[in-house]
């Protein structure tokens, strides 16, 4: 059975693309050699990028919010981005709350809402192949980050077919579609969003 990808195995591909050794725990950061401790934090900043345009594994339609006794929509924690099914309503995310941009408040005379709703995943909730994306693209960035130009060429030239092979692979319209009709990652081939990203890089 294959195993998947942790954020530790992300981590250590990551120190692994700049030669430094491997760590076996990243729970403590504090405690942590200063680049596995920036290779954390690139993960977990790429992570948020990629997500925050919302797919299939980080979505929910029809979701349904309750009001608390105040009348308010209190939404949870790791909400990214969050709209109404019914478009009489005009909301937006102000905290951790729904705000009413008609009416101008954060109190609803009404109970219930259904809406659709994006999550922040931790790394080890999402599909394989988005483990995969995010370790690969935060790789990118952490060397960037560490390494000089003369070693970065040498590096990419190395790496630059892994992200073409990859993309080929994760079939983006069915298992990761989009959750926005205007991201536009649905709208490329599997092959070209990964050469987009390569051309970003000098070979």
């Amino acid at each position: 059975m294959a195993t998947l990808t942790t954020k530790l195995d992300a981590v250590n591909t990551m120190l692994g693309y700049v030669t430094e050794a491997p760590v076996n725990s990243i729970a403590n950061t504090t405690s942590l050699p200063p680049s596995a401790a920036l290779a954390k934090g690139v993960i977990d900043e790429v992570s948020r990028e990629v997500q925050q345009d919302g797919w299939h594994f980080n979505t929910a339609q029809d979701y349904k919010l309750e009001a608390n006794a105040s009348n308010k929509f209190v939404l949870p924690d790791n909400v990214l981005q969050v709209d109404t099914v019914d478009t009489t309503y005009d909301v937006v995310q102000r905290g951790t709350t729904l705000f009413d941009r008609k009416n101008y408040t954060d109190t609803f005379t009404v109970d219930e809402l259904k809406v659709n709703i994006t999550f922040l995943l931790e790394y080890e909730e999402l599909p394989e192949q988005a483990r995969r994306y995010i370790a690969l693209k935060a790789s990118r960035m952490f060397a960037t980050d560490l390494l000089a130009p003369v070693r970065l060429r040498h590096l990419f030239t190395v790496m630059r077919f892994a992200p073409r092979q990859l993309w080929k692979k994760l079939k983006v319209t069915t298992l990761i579609e989009p959750f926005s009709t205007t991201t536009t990652l649905l709208h490329v081939s599997a092959s070209t969003a990964a050469l987009t990203l390569l051309k970003r890089w000098p070979t």
